[in-house]
């Protein structure tokens, strides 16, 4: 219980802040799964993580409550294409990641 602060761990999975090391050239593809509204522990907010994503050329997409979604949509670049309802059906969950990365690889 408590904050989870996805605003932050999301900007510091691409600011190298936890040492995650993307090798030059990579396609960098963040998802985050949570069942809380956006939050942050370090002043951070969506657009801040967007806007880092852009510039570092991530791929941001959250998998959140539908009531959560809104707390979500400056990350994802006001894109809700981006934003996916996790369900207890773990299969339909495999296969909107699976989408995902098939969008990504095949669709670009």
């Amino acid at each position: 219980g408590g904050v989870e602060p996805s605003i932050d761990v999301t900007l510091w999975s691409m600011n190298g802040v936890y040492p995650f090391s993307w090798a030059p050239g990579s396609q960098k593809v963040i998802i985050l799964m949570t069942d809380e509204i956006a939050q942050t522990i370090d002043g951070n907010n969506v657009s801040d993580v967007n806007n880092y994503a852009l510039d570092q050329g991530f791929e941001i997409f959250v998998f959140a409550l539908p009531e959560h979604h809104n707390s979500f949509l400056a990350m994802v670049r006001g894109q809700q294409g981006r934003l996916y309802t996790p369900t207890v059906n773990s299969e339909t969950v495999f296969l909107q990641i699976r989408q995902i990365f098939e969008d990504l690889c095949i669709g670009n």
